[in-house]
């Protein structure tokens, strides 16, 4: 669940703040006020990429922090996009890449706008979609599909000669040793290994600063240092009563320079730059780039190399070399994946029409009378390659989705995929679902995902009265304009506060006493 989420100089905003709960959580203001702004910012919070243009006029950088609660435990999510360097992410604390960000957040939290919703687009999704709609497993396929694949690269390895197989598997071997021998502490050892060799540079600096101060203030062969300039100073002014405390004083600086000379030898004594240390450190960043330059871009290249290795070692170990008999359980494998593979089918089809019915369903609730949607199972492969069609108008052929919806059409569907999907994200935020939705239809838009806050986390970014008189707890995103730079607020709404913006919404008269009232009837309902 998404508990909150605060964004710093972030185009219109300055800063501003949402804390959302259980149940739905509506987002309204005037068009144009930055409310989409809020959506952006939870895409770099899962991950997206950062575009300068957000950074706020005047600041140096756009910040982002968000707060999930997952299975009781806390996590925090911070992005930052510095005008003049690259956007960082952190975890919990810890510098992520955006690809590790995004594979963390991914069933955190889930975006519905005219782009995200182009999910449908994708085969994997829309099969995902109806597996969990029908709870279909696949897991008798996917096993029988590993086998076949690990098999087909055992005759592919064998080839047709028995010796040769061999010798590669004793490639493979040395090659791993090389790795293991290397001794990888971690992928950030070389940056590690520049942090301790930076500082061994610097102990020559060290050592002449503290080397120059110590001739200062000791003095050296020819050169007389504060520390006897002192003490004669003293002894001039010795044994003259007018000039007892200046005495005193000089006396008092003497034996304190004599302090300091000492402190200084021996913070020089501390001094170790031991040269072989820097040559072995030197030796093993050049060991570590080399394999860098063999097996990627960074260790964890190759660290990863390592791993396949043994992988790949142990499965050509398994498989051993004998090509008749991985010949002979490839051609069983086949026919139990051919077996696997007719049953998924078999039962993706026989799910398939339930799926477009629910779907239809919802969608004809939201004012979409003439919609058509269908569910097409692909022949090959168990039936993976499967694809929604759709239609809003009555006469026409479904379609793609990606040919024929628009982008509130496509949160719709969406909506109404996860009415009838129960798995998935714990949270979804919609923007634009509202698009060309009003009358009855946006009354049942609302109900429908009040219904769905009742088991996930929603967010809606409205200019449905209906649907924001919905929500559990209403936010107003308001825009003000100066001569100087335009800046936005956010607020959550009282009673008083929602009943006045629902007003607005329903008229566009805050004050109109008929619009009041309609507002206060449609929080009734609630």
């Amino acid at each position: 669940m998404l508990r909150s989420i605060q964004v710093r100089d972030l185009g219109v905003f300055a800063e501003a703040s949402l804390v959302c709960g259980p149940g739905m959580t509506v987002l309204t203001g005037e068009t144009g006020a930055g409310k989409t702004l809020l959506v952006d910012a939870l895409q770099l919070v899962l991950g997206g990429r950062a575009d300068l243009g957000l950074i706020r006029p005047g600041a140096e950088e756009a910040r982002v922090e968000a707060v999930f609660e997952i299975d009781g435990r806390e996590h925090r999510v911070d992005r930052s996009i510095p005008r003049d360097g690259r956007s960082r992410a952190l975890l919990n604390g810890e510098s992520v890449t955006l690809a590790e960000l995004r594979t963390a957040t991914s069933l955190w939290l889930e975006l519905h706008g005219q782009h995200e919703a182009q999910t449908l687009f994708v085969p994997e999704a829309a099969r995902r979609a109806l597996d969990l709609f029908g709870n279909i497993s696949t897991d008798a396929s996917d096993r029988s599909r590993a086998l076949v694949r690990t098999l087909r690269q055992g005759l592919l390895r064998l080839g047709g000669e028995t010796e040769v197989a061999e010798r590669a598997l004793e490639l493979k071997r040395h090659e791993l040793e090389q790795l293991r021998s290397a001794k990888i502490t971690s992928p950030f050892e070389i940056e590690e290994l520049g942090t301790e060799l930076d500082a061994l540079a610097d102990q020559e600096g060290a050592r002449t600063a503290l080397q120059q101060a110590l001739l200062l203030i000791a003095g050296g062969d020819d050169q007389l240092g504060a520390r006897d300039a002192l003490k004669q100073a003293s002894r001039f002014l010795e044994g003259r009563p007018a000039f007892a405390a200046l005495e005193e004083t000089s006396a008092s600086l003497a034996e304190g320079a004599a302090r300091l000379a000492d402190l200084l030898r021996s913070a020089e004594e501390e001094l170790d730059a031991d040269p072989r240390r820097i040559e072995a450190l030197l030796e093993r960043t050049s060991l570590l780039k080399g394999l860098i330059r063999r097996y990627g871009n960074e260790l964890a290249d190759v660290l990863a190399a390592e791993e396949r290795l043994v992988r790949e070692i142990d499965e050509e170990v398994a498989l051993g070399t004998d090509r008749e008999a991985i010949a002979a359980q490839l051609e069983t494998a086949l026919r139990e994946l051919a077996i696997h593979e007719g049953e998924l089918w078999a039962e993706r089809c026989r799910v398939a029409p339930r799926l477009a019915d629910a779907v239809v369903a919802s969608l004809r609730q939201l004012g979409m009378g003439s919609v058509a949607f269908e569910v097409h199972v692909g022949e090959d492969s168990g039936g993976d390659d499967v694809v929604f069609t759709f239609s809003a108008n009555a006469g026409m052929r479904p379609m793609e989705l990606s040919k024929v919806a628009s982008g509130g059409e496509l949160s719709r569907v969406m909506l109404a995929l996860h009415l009838a999907v129960p798995n998935g994200p714990d949270s979804l935020v919609f923007d634009e679902i509202d698009a060309g939705v009003g009358g009855v239809a946006a009354t049942a838009l609302g109900r429908m995902l009040s219904s769905l806050s009742e088991t996930r986390q929603v967010v809606v970014v409205t200019h449905l009265a209906q649907v924001a008189a919905m929500g559990a707890r209403q936010y107003q995103v308001r825009k003000f304009d100066d001569s100087v730079l335009a800046r936005t607020e956010v607020r959550q709404l009282d009673t008083i506060g929602r009943e006045i913006e629902i007003a607005r919404m329903l008229s566009g008269s805050p004050d109109s006493p008929t619009a009041l009232a309609h507002a206060r009837e449609l929080l009734a309902r609630q």
